[in-house]
């Protein structure tokens, strides 16, 4: 295991006007969890202030692609959230108590990100993407309840209150934004809703969203 850093800086979206958590926020619920110190540096999410540091972060080569979260630690930048999860929980020891529960995890990543993408298309893209988006949605449900499942199902979840894996904060931060942005979908699956509600229950989780978002 890596030295632990002495300072981390976390840049991400401020997406308090929409009450959302945005992919920035699965990394910092990650730090919370895990007790991991770091200092939050929030950027407006606006056509004033992004623009300038998106061509900042291309040109110094801190994230090519010119997207957020990035994170600096102790010098070294890390950007895409998966990325950020990863090199935490390899300098910290976080990972999770068995082979077979990163695998877990690592596998709900990969099934949240075209979820992540269509909630987001959807939310923002104006009422004809949202009305798409609305109608094709229960695919991505229907896929996270297969998932579940068949991997862990009822004993996994159970074990997500108390620590929360990297895969279960994305599917819980990507479903909540979902019925923030998009409205409540017609039907969540029951695995999705015990691991949504397992995810909420967690101490760290829920005083975050208590004195940030009310709720």
């Amino acid at each position: 295991m890596a030295d632990k850093p002495t300072k981390i800086t976390y840049e991400y979206f401020d997406l308090s006007p929409f009450k959302a958590f945005g992919r920035g926020g699965v990394p910092r619920f990650y730090m919370l969890v895990n007790d991991i110190p770091f200092e939050e540096k929030k950027l407006p999410f606006d056509d004033k202030v992004w623009p300038a540091r998106k061509a900042e972060l291309i040109s110094t080569g801190q994230n090519a692609s010119g997207f957020l979260p990035v994170a600096d630690i102790d010098g070294l930048v890390i950007s895409e959230a998966n990325a950020i999860m990863g090199y935490l929980q390899r300098v910290y020891g976080k990972a999770p108590q068995t082979a077979k529960e990163e695998a877990i995890s690592q596998m709900l990543l990969s099934k949240v990100v075209p979820f992540r993408d269509g909630l987001i298309n959807g939310g923002l893209g104006g009422e004809e993407a949202k009305k798409k988006w609305v109608a094709e949605r229960s695919k991505q449900y229907e896929v996270a309840e297969k998932f579940l499942a068949t991997y862990g199902g009822k004993d996994f979840i159970a074990t997500q209150t108390k620590a929360p894996c990297a895969g279960s904060l994305a599917l819980f931060c990507a479903v909540k934004d979902d019925a923030t942005l998009s409205g409540p979908p017609e039907k969540v699956g029951e695995l999705v809703s015990l691991l949504v509600d397992a995810v909420a229950a967690n101490e760290k989780v829920a005083a975050w969203c208590k004195e940030n978002y009310g709720a």
